[in-house]
């Protein structure tokens, strides 16, 4: 048995892209390779996991990485660090990789810790109780009732088995293939308008979209509209009403747009 290893502690230097490629390339029938993801970050297991059932194999993977890439070259690094308020990734990871994992993993965030006497003056006891408020992030793959048992779990197996978990809402990961007739008439409005929209595989945020893409139904679902906003859920969240620019919509423009694309999905059958 031949064993080849890519290491290297330089991140975004190709590991991952030229294991997969020289391990599909020489596996066959009847001398099969096996291919281990030994990388924390996960690449391999990310692509493998792209892999849709109605799709050719690596197909699936290959427009979500080279989507990925693409929007690595035409995204500013320094303005996206700038909006979150951060100096670096996490991990000292590239551009690339930290869009990767952006799109990829799971993340459990805690949302606000409430334990023990917070009032006026000393109260020298033990606190007999504690909250944490956590929110999960999920990805294809995963299920946000499986996700609250491996929580569980997880708490048991370190010992804190004793802890009360409540799941207060929240669904299931939602994705729809880049090739979606809905999303090519997106895009066709978007360009219609100047505007060479960015394609990412998915974003970091939530809607209960799996009601749609998931089972029974199995149907494409997307966001779309002109305009311009920012600041979700913020104090300072803003949306623009009436636009002085031409080449930004205010909201009879995006209004409009919506009108674009249901003609547009209309006349592609």
């Amino acid at each position: 048995m031949n064993v080849i290893v890519f290491a290297s502690r330089k991140g975004g230097s190709g590991k991952s892209t030229l294991a997969a490629h020289l391990a599909a390339h020489v596996h066959k029938s009847t001398r099969p390779c096996l291919l281990v993801d030994a990388d924390p970050q996960g690449s391999l297991t990310l692509w493998h996991k792209l892999r849709g059932t109605n799709e050719p194999p690596i197909k699936t993977a290959i427009n979500s990485v080279s989507g990925i890439v693409a929007a690595a070259k035409r995204l500013d690094e320094n303005t996206a660090k700038k909006g979150m308020g951060v100096q670096h990734w996490m991990h000292d990871v590239s551009w690339e990789e930290a869009l990767e994992l952006l799109v990829s993993k799971p993340t459990v965030n805690i949302e606000g810790l409430v334990g023990g006497y917070t009032g006026p003056g000393g109260k020298t006891i033990l606190p007999g109780r504690a909250v944490a408020k956590l929110d999960l992030r999920l990805v294809p793959d995963m299920t946000a009732k499986e996700s609250l048992e491996l929580l569980k779990a997880h708490l048991v197996k370190k010992g804190f088995g004793d802890i009360e978990v409540n799941m207060t809402g929240g669904y299931d990961p939602t994705s729809t293939p880049a090739d979606a007739k809905i999303v090519h008439a997106e895009e066709t409005i978007y360009k219609r308008h100047a505007i060479d929209p960015v394609m990412m595989p998915r974003l970091a945020g939530s809607w209960p979209g799996y009601v749609f893409t998931g089972e029974p139904l199995r149907m494409a679902a997307s966001h779309f509209g002109l305009g311009h906003g920012n600041g979700a859920h913020a104090p300072d969240e803003y949306y623009l009403i009436e636009s002085k620019y031409p080449k930004i919509q205010g909201m009879d423009g995006a209004a409009f747009s919506h009108v674009e694309y249901l003609y547009e999905i209309a006349a592609s059958g």
